[in-house]
């Protein structure tokens, strides 16, 4: 059972089970909220705060992408900034909703499917792709591109923007994301 969106929880119509199942993950989540603005701000104490359901999703990754993520690479591709990001109890699936297996894709290669078809669509423009891949995990930022490079600081410039020195890897194909 997965937890996104927008406000749509009377929709679902969700009760018993699947209602504290939604409730626990919205706890979680409004915990992990918080982890990343104090992380960002060098604070060691993290608080809880209120938050609320919005929507229940099934397990298929097909509901997840196309009722969540597909309309944010959409947005991604008009200029605006997106994330994807699992986050979970150990054992909970982050792993298998990001990168999926063989007959069942995950996130990971359903974004990089979108991403570089609307690359090729768009003949009159050109495009730099660049990715990096991050993990935090126990309150640590580690470079999953970079080995040696682990424990990276958040940062924010002048103009607000947010830096992590995390490796940057130039990719021109789903191919060659996937070999990075």
């Amino acid at each position: 059972m997965d937890l996104a969106g927008s406000e749509r929880v009377s929709l679902t119509k969700a009760a018993g089970e699947h209602l504290k199942e939604g409730a626990n993950i919205n706890k979680s989540l409004s915990v992990l909220g918080n982890v990343i603005r104090q992380l960002s701000e060098g604070k060691e104490f993290i608080s809880n705060r209120d938050s609320k359901l919005t929507r229940l999703l099934s397990q298929a990754l097909g509901n997840v992408y196309g009722s969540v993520v597909k309309p944010l690479v959409d947005s991604f591709m008009e200029g605006f900034n997106a994330t994807i990001f699992a986050y979970g109890q150990t054992s909970s699936g982050k792993t298998h909703t990001i990168l999926g297996n063989k007959t069942d894709p995950g996130l990971f290669q359903l974004v990089s499917n979108q991403l570089f078809q609307h690359v090729a669509d768009q003949v009159d423009k050109r495009y730099l792709i660049r990715c990096s891949y991050i993990e935090i995990y126990n309150e640590k930022i580690n470079d999953l591109l970079d080995k040696s490079n682990q424990g990276l600081t958040i940062r924010e410039d002048i103009k607000g923007n947010v830096l992590l020195d995390a490796r940057e890897a130039v990719v021109d194909n789903v191919d060659k994301l996937w070999r990075t």
